[in-house]
């Protein structure tokens, strides 16, 4: 069965429960700005209801809320096409034995569905999967035993284990972007036909024992090894030699997979007036795969060309030789949507020829467009919203027409298909999201770009970066999820936005000599840093700015340092902490997770938040220079800090700390002369100044060879080894 005819029967499934009112059955259309506003939207019809279409945003509270509708109402059907899910995904066990749902309809910008998602909806027939699918975790549908057919969207990648255990499916379609396979993902259903469609058979995978390329059995014997199986011309001898494919003895090459309709022709279409391609298109029953419009259009004619091209499969229209009425491709000219019942339509449309003397595209033109081919003409002056958001279309190299001034936000977002994009000079701002998710690698900034817009990047494959001298901030999640390795921060910039480089492969970050106001997270999950050198001008380190930074062990604080911020650097295993005097404020779980066996509070703390020093190691030695005892949360987790550790304090306040609050936990307190005069420089291991000496930190890490009256270190504990012996002393 094609994808369209799999797409037509969910949605008369749909509409046949829409029909059935006079019967008693209870639709409710609901339109949400925010995550977690469903169940307060829908208010008393919770139980009442049988059918919930839903626009906008939602989140797993939402899903929670129509799980409940279903368990405890009357709920069977689903549409979420025009919802936006937030993370992109489908969370575990989301509607885990939901048993009264019967049909969904996937959001339109779900990549993922997590584990259990809908295992054991054993009512579940139908699925309408998302065009940019990318991932079916394990188990996501495990034991719907009513699921007969279920379409698979091409961009698929991953299938794990248990996927499809024990439904009714008696064929699939594997999309040929397919590269992982879960162990027993088809297992326990009644294939009768298989399509196969990936060149190179896909690898096992077993995510429930982190296994890679892995010993699979897809069908565990449920399905005869002599199967009717359909694989790419040239492709038999990898599936011959793949595991879990092997099991298959009846492999017949082709390059015909059931996804298009066979008897189609080209048609030309030659209009003397706006206006009449929409009556000569119905005239061809819309039996058609290609089609070249000439003469005068309008916006009814070019929408009326998108209704074509969901109903008759076509595959190229070129139109280059059509007068579009003011050179404008309207709004939503291509976007593969029905606008009567809000269904999603999946055309075969590959390429779209367009005039040469288009001055406009029109907001969402192109959103979710199939076209893998389009031309951007020179003549182009403006590009709307969302232009060609989320569209297939593959540019190896894009150049933007000169005279453009603005991409507007989400212009090309979702463009995985965009690998090189060349800005014109005349370009003076870039909207929210423009290059978000696309395939861009390296970019080059026009001087007169003044600002990094929110998420410009996110999700990008951007590994190389200048920014230009013009560029005064950064917006929020401008880099977030992207590949870059270094970042310079120039003289000038003003604000970086929370998140902004959050899970980047940044080895080396510039910082300014001018002060940047920093948004919180900034640099949270990146891991391939080893080392950071915090700027002189910088007073406040924001929260969780170096959180989860796995590789980062050194960082060297500047002297004007007076806040540290809460999960700051949270989870990142900083193997010591030299923190320097004018310190005043470290806040909630800070350093949590770190690395190190000793802690030195400089005089100047005054507050310790909630679990700032709660190493990975037990704690050694505590220092701490102040004369009254900072204030902090309990210290009493006895795997980190055991009760008889050296406390060292100044001379004159062990009882202060001994009655202070949370601080009595330490039952040994050393009162020391003069943390400040006790140091390398006063060594009496000899008298020769001279003497070559190797300094270590108690974690056994050396800071310094040479002769010891030229030893500059930050304040804390270390081991001298000299000719003379080794001492352990307090700087």
């Amino acid at each position: 069965m094609n994808r369209y005819l799999k797409l037509l029967l969910s949605i008369l499934a749909l509409q046949s429960f829409a029909l059935r009112g006079n019967a008693g059955i209870v639709g409710f259309d609901a339109v949400t700005s925010d995550y977690g506003q469903l169940e307060s939207v829908i208010g008393d019809r919770l139980l009442e209801i049988d059918s919930l279409t839903v626009t906008g945003p939602i989140n797993e509270a939402d899903l929670a809320t129509m799980k409940k509708s279903i368990a405890d109402g009357r709920l069977s059907v689903l549409n979420l096409e025009m919802a936006d899910i937030e993370y992109d995904g489908i969370p575990s066990a989301a509607f885990k034995y939901a048993v009264g749902l019967r049909h969904v309809m996937l959001p339109r910008n779900l990549r993922a569905i997590d584990n259990n998602a809908f295992q054991g909806c054993a009512n579940l027939t139908s699925v309408d999967m998302a065009n940019k699918m990318s991932v079916i975790m394990a188990s996501a549908f495990e034991d719907c035993k009513s699921l007969t057919s279920i379409h698979l969207n091409d961009g698929l990648q991953v299938i794990a284990e248990y996927a499809f255990l024990n439904c009714s499916l008696d064929s699939i379609v594997i999309p040929p972007t397919v590269k992982k396979i879960g162990d027993q993902s088809l297992s326990g259903n009644k294939l009768k036909k298989l399509y196969l469609m990936p060149k190179v058979a896909p690898k096992g995978v077993n995510y429930s024992v982190n296994c890679m390329d892995c010993d699979i059995d897809i069908f565990c014997g449920s399905t005869p090894p002599d199967v009717e199986t359909y694989i790419p011309v040239g492709s038999k001898e990898s599936y011959r030699m793949t595991d879990g494919w092997d099991y298959l003895t009846n492999c017949t090459e082709t390059d015909c997979f059931p996804l298009e309709p066979v008897r189609t022709q080209p048609f030309e279409a030659v209009t003397t007036a706006v206006g009449q391609l929409g009556e000569l298109l119905s005239e061809t029953g819309y039996a058609i795969d290609s089609l070249v419009v000439r003469g005068p259009v309008n916006e009814a004619d070019i929408l009326a060309v998108n209704e074509a091209v969901a109903e008759a499969y076509i595959k190229v229209v070129d139109m280059k030789d059509a007068k579009v009425k003011d050179g404008i491709i309207p709004h939503d000219a291509f976007v593969p949507y029905n606008n009567a019942n809000r269904s999603y339509r999946e055309p075969n449309l590959r390429r779209i020829i367009l005039p040469e003397d288009i001055v406009e595209i029109g907001e969402n033109a192109f959103n979710r467009c199939t076209a893998e081919i389009i031309n951007l003409p020179k003549s182009v002056i403006k590009m709307g919203v969302d232009a060609f958001s989320g569209s297939n279309v593959m540019f190896d190299r894009l150049v933007i027409p000169d005279g453009v001034t603005e991409i507007p936000k989400g212009c090309f977002s979702e463009c995985q298909g965009i690998k090189e994009i060349i800005l014109p000079p005349t370009l003076q701002k870039i909207g929210a999201g423009a290059f978000s998710w696309t395939g861009i690698k390296e970019i080059e900034l026009p001087s007169d770009i003044t600002e990094i817009s929110d998420a410009l990047f996110k999700g990008s494959l951007l590994e190389n970066i200048t920014l230009p001298q013009s560029v005064v901030s950064i917006g929020d999640e401008a880099f977030y999820d992207s590949n870059l390795q270094r970042i310079v921060l120039h003289d000038g910039i003003k604000y970086v936005g929370k998140s902004a480089f959050y899970n980047n492969k940044l080895e080396e970050i510039i910082f300014p000599d001018t002060q940047v106001e920093f948004g919180e997270n900034v640099f949270y999950e990146c891991n391939n840093l080893k080392r950071v050198i915090l700027p002189d001008w910088m007073t406040v380190i924001p929260g969780g700015m170096f959180s989860f930074c796995h590789g980062l062990e050194d960082v060297i604080f500047p002297d004007g340092l007076k806040e540290i911020s809460a999960t700051a650097f949270w989870g990142s295993p900083l193997k010591e902490i030299n923190l320097q005097e004018g310190l005043e404020t470290i806040g909630n779980l800070s350093f949590s997770l770190g690395n190190f066996e000793s802690i030195t509070l400089p005089a100047s703390v005054k507050s310790i938040g909630s679990g700032a020093f709660n190493s990975a190691k037990p704690v050694k030695y505590i220092w701490s220079m102040a004369v009254e005892p900072p204030k902090c949360d309990r210290w009493n987790y006895p795997k980190i800090f055991a009760s008889d550790i050296p406390v060292y304090v100044p001379v004159g306040s062990g009882e202060k700390y001994r009655v202070a609050e949370n601080w009595g936990y330490f039952k040994n307190f050393i009162e020391v002369d003069d943390f400040s005069t006790v140091g390398i420089d006063n060594v009496t291991c000899t008298d020769d100044a001279e003497l070559p000496v190797e300094v270590y930190t108690v974690a056994g890490r050396r800071v310094y060879a040479g002769q010891i009256s030229h030893a500059e270190l930050p304040a804390g504990i270390y081991i001298v080894k000299s000719p003379a012996g080794s001492y352990k002393i307090i700087r």
